[in-house]
């Protein structure tokens, strides 16, 4: 889940005279890269993807990579981190409102009040004090990025895609091929100076190569194989409760009575949701994943 994290991302890009998209793009493309080669090279032919899974899992890389990844580094230019993290925890509401909406799967009593209780608790963790006016433009950013997250995590589970590995190769490399296009045409790449490249950010990258491709697998895989959407997506929430525990273990950083609390409130809404998922399961036809779901992508 902490890799999954990226999409809270860190303003060093916009400190060491690197454009801000240095600091993921082109991870995500070396990972896609070397992911599909990988899976090109170990699997045999008959467990390759149809044309029809690869462009299922190209149209979930434009809207979960290129559009909610894409959207965040965009809009955190204008928005402090706090917010930013606030705005992005709003993926788990919208992929609710998104199938309720368009599949008439309603959240039960459970899933409702932990969607609720994990919000306000993240709110509370991270609520910006003494903020002026927002940057509009950046607020729409950020929250076009979680609604077209939320969108690719539904289309990851309704639509046939390929193998884990495949689907998750294809994913990266497809968003972030079109984020680098996209950076070129905007003139970003003659912001990039190696001149202020240092051995410690070069490291983080290749940490970041190699972890963070175990992250963006792992949620492939609890998205298809878990019977509530918003389950993996719990994430969102989860993820500040680990950076404020990671910074007062490592850091040494101290945890207020606040934090305390919100990081209470925030629990309790992803067991909520746990339960939730739980019955979800229960309920669910033996055969697992609906397959004819699968069959109208």
């Amino acid at each position: 889940m902490a890799a999954v994290g990226l999409r809270l991302p860190g303003a060093e890009g916009r400190h060491n005279g690197n454009s801000a998209v240095f600091d993921r793009v082109p991870i995500l493309t070396l990972r896609g890269r070397a992911l599909l080669l990988w899976c090109l090279w170990r699997l045999p032919a008959v467990a390759r993807p149809t044309g029809r899974q690869w462009a299922n899992a190209a149209l979930v890389g434009v809207l979960l990579i290129a559009g909610g990844q894409g959207l965040v580094i965009a809009g955190e230019q204008y928005l402090s981190s706090a917010v930013t993290g606030l705005l992005v925890s709003t993926i788990p509401l919208w992929t609710a409102l998104l199938e309720w909406g368009i599949f008439r799967d309603r959240p039960n009593a459970k899933a409702s009040a932990g969607l609720l209780l994990g919000f306000a608790g993240l709110a509370l963790l991270i609520a910006p004090s003494g903020q002026g006016g927002l940057h509009l433009f950046g607020v729409c950013c950020i929250l076009s990025s979680a609604l077209l997250s939320a969108a690719g995590t539904i289309a990851l589970r309704r639509t046939d895609q390929p193998g884990v590995m495949f689907s998750t190769a294809v994913q990266m490399l497809t968003g972030g091929s079109l984020m680098m296009t996209v950076s070129f045409f905007r003139g970003e790449f003659a912001e990039l100076r190696f001149s202020a490249l240092t051995g410690t950010m070069l490291a983080a990258v290749i940490y970041l190569l190699f972890v963070t491709m175990t992250g963006f697998l792992l949620f492939s895989w609890l998205q298809r194989n878990t019977a509530s959407v918003m389950l993996p997506n719990t994430v969102s929430y989860v993820n500040p409760v680990v950076a404020v525990l990671l910074g007062w273990a490592v850091l040494g950083e101290p945890i207020t009575l606040r934090m305390t609390g919100a990081i209470v409130i925030i629990l309790s809404g992803v067991v909520f949701m746990v339960l939730a998922a739980g019955r979800k399961a229960s309920d669910r036809p033996a055969s697992g994943c609906p397959a004819e779901l699968r069959s109208k992508a």
